[in-house]
């Protein structure tokens, strides 16, 4: 159960971190 939570934790980090990433260089652009 712990590495389940933290494979879903880390897999909703990495996709925030991406979408903020590409959300943010369309914004600069």
């Amino acid at each position: 159960i712990l590495a389940a939570c933290a494979y879903f934790v880390g897999s909703t980090l990495e996709s925030n971190a991406i979408a903020s990433t590409f959300a943010g260089g369309r914004d600069r652009e």
